[in-house]
């Protein structure tokens, strides 16, 4: 994993936030582990919950979110758009515009 620590990685950082959350996003940094993501979760999730498979993480980080109240299992099209909540990785995200990039299978 690429550290963010460096100058230029946070302007990015500061400018992605900027342009998600001037698209109605909400935002916030987490600690890199399964207890800190399961939380972070937990605090906004009011219903039912879906979570992706890992692709690049390691799946240990989503093992956390399979414990929550709330989580759906199945995956076709009507049970994932009544969720309130879906949790995936992304391997980009577009500073200019705050959009994320997900691979969809």
């Amino acid at each position: 994993m690429s550290s963010i620590s460096s100058p230029v990685r946070q302007d990015l950082l500061l400018q992605f936030e900027a342009a998600a959350r001037s698209a109605a996003a909400s935002i916030e940094r987490v600690p890199y582990s399964a207890e800190s993501l399961a939380a972070a979760v937990k605090r906004i999730a009011t219903g039912r919950i879906a979570i992706a498979e890992t692709l690049d993480l390691p799946p240990d980080l989503f093992a956390d979110l399979r414990k929550l109240p709330g989580l759906v299992r199945g995956r076709s099209k009507e049970e994932l758009a009544a969720c309130d909540v879906g949790v995936t990785e992304a391997f980009a995200g577009v500073a200019r515009t705050g959009s994320v990039c997900v691979a969809v299978d």
